[in-house]
């Protein structure tokens, strides 16, 4: 075994990890089992497994049939349906990322909101050895971002609130950190159809968002495009968030397009391959 490995062993829960494995041997039958055949099967004896069982019940990623079975709960297919809407999302949206991308020669980035923060899904980088911090995969918090802001200005008060902390975090001179403040700039926002974050989130860059809508009014996603203050031109500032809107637009028209052809109204189906860039 490497070094690195042994340390990395370091950090694993056990618990964790063997809790984890019983909610495998469920995934992988694809049907309902007794205590017995889970414990068999993870290797693990009986009372071990049902106490994980009864924590992973008690989080909803498993449940208890009537006859005494355990199947994969709510939760546990929840996270499914948020990874195919995920891909859905990357898939309706790359076209017109690329056009950006192309565009303006800036990094574009796709966002979805999940919790307290919103995660960058989707990004396509510059060539310029001036990069910026977020990375594909990474979170950031909505009040100091255009992705963010850009989307709860859309959504209904009581659900914005879910996704904001009681306390607005600084990360700059520039953020946002009282509701007041945020309020006016989501107002903003809802006026023009874009989000800005000047500075907000990170030194040195601003960036320009618009929210992506899927069936319903309450926004799936956001696109923006950042740009470092050091190549900014009034032009730019000008152009940038009014073609973001437009791409924005058109994702939110692909993903209802795919909604109302699916089986089940409301629901996305994959659009991979989708045609390039609107004009």
């Amino acid at each position: 075994m490497t070094r690195n490995a042994t340390r990395n062993e370091d950090y694993i829960v056990k618990p964790l990890a063997n809790a984890l494995g019983v909610l495998g041997v469920l995934s992988a039958a694809g049907r309902s089992m007794s205590l017995r055949d889970i414990a068999a099967a993870s290797g693990t004896s009986k009372t071990t497994v049902f106490r994980y069982l009864q924590t992973l019940a008690l989080m909803g990623f498993v449940s208890k049939q009537p006859a005494g079975d355990y199947t994969l709960g709510p939760a546990a297919f929840a996270l499914a349906r948020e990874d195919n809407r995920d891909a859905t999302l990357k898939s309706a949206a790359l076209g017109e990322m690329q056009g950006l991308a192309a565009e303006f020669g800036e990094r574009v980035s796709l966002g979805a909101p999940k919790g307290k923060r919103i995660y960058y899904i989707s990004m396509i980088e510059n060539d310029s050895p001036l990069r910026l911090r977020a990375e594909s995969g990474d979170a950031d918090y909505f009040h100091s971002t255009a992705l963010g802001k850009a989307m709860i200005a859309f959504m209904p008060k009581e659900k914005a609130d879910l996704h904001l902390n009681s306390r607005l975090t600084r990360f700059t001179a520039h953020t946002l950190t009282t509701r007041r403040q945020l309020d006016q700039a989501l107002s903003l926002v809802r006026k023009y159809g874009f989000a800005i974050d000047r500075e907000e989130n990170e030194v040195g860059c601003v960036c320009y968002a618009a929210p992506i809508f899927g069936w319903g009014e309450t926004p799936v996603a956001a696109i923006s495009v950042s740009v470092p203050i050091s190549r900014l031109t009034a032009d730019l500032d000008v152009r940038i968030p009014d073609r973001v809107r437009q791409r924005a637009r058109a994702i939110t028209t692909l993903l209802r397009q795919d909604a109302a052809a699916a089986p089940n109204p409301g629901t996305f189906k994959s659009h991979r391959g989708a045609g390039g860039a609107s004009g």
